[in-house]
């Protein structure tokens, strides 16, 4: 048996309509024709400005100076610099030389911080 995947004729205004209400409260994933419920959310905080905290956090801990990190995870200062104020996206590899150069498990770089109280 064949399934058609012929459009159906009010298929563009039902994505155009779960477009916006995607837009506007962000609670779930555009599946064609459907808006499907996420089934985890990142609290108000991204992963990139969670990475940024984090590398920070623990780059102070262990008493290195961004130029101390960046030669021992082969970047330049500035770079890293970015990553610390969350202005780039920092790629996987990169996470993984952060994470060894900082001795940490590089989950541990992408967690999201428990907030203080």
């Amino acid at each position: 048996m064949q399934i058609s995947r012929a459009p159906h004729k009010y298929a563009a205004a039902s994505m155009k309509r779960a477009n916006a209400i995607w837009r506007k409260t962000k609670l779930g994933t555009i599946v064609p024709g459907n808006i499907v419920r996420v089934m985890f959310a990142i609290p108000s905080m991204d992963l990139k400005r969670a990475m940024a905290t984090n590398v920070r956090r623990t780059r102070h801990e262990k008493e290195l100076s961004q130029e101390e990190l960046a030669d021992r995870a082969g970047l330049s200062a500035r770079y890293l610099g970015s990553i610390e104020r969350a202005t780039v996206s920092a790629s996987v590899t990169v996470l993984g030389r952060l994470a060894q150069a900082l001795h940490v498990d590089a989950c541990e770089l992408i967690r999201i911080p428990q907030r203080r109280r």
